[in-house]
């Protein structure tokens, strides 16, 4: 859990996580419901390294459930709960 004031690095510092995390286990998932962690294009940022993204279309729940069910992640990472 990340808390901290607007502007303080809490999404690069996801970011930067996912990256990590990726080329470490590469079974990396980020929800990413306002696109702030991967960028709005078809081609996830390169900031997340190997970490794949899910971009949410509906309800953020059933994104992580698809995620936790359909991905076998080690890891899911979510901006804004």
């Amino acid at each position: 859990l990340v808390i901290g004031p607007s502007r303080s690095g809490k999404t690069t510092l996801l970011r930067e996580i996912a990256s990590f995390l990726a080329s470490e286990y590469h079974q990396v998932i980020v929800i990413d419901t306002r696109n702030e962690i991967a960028g709005e294009g078809e081609v996830p940022h390169r900031s997340i390294g190997r970490a794949r993204r899910m971009k949410v279309a509906s309800e953020q729940i059933r994104e992580m459930a698809e995620a936790a069910k359909n991905h076998a992640p080690h890891c899911i990472i979510i901006d804004e709960v």
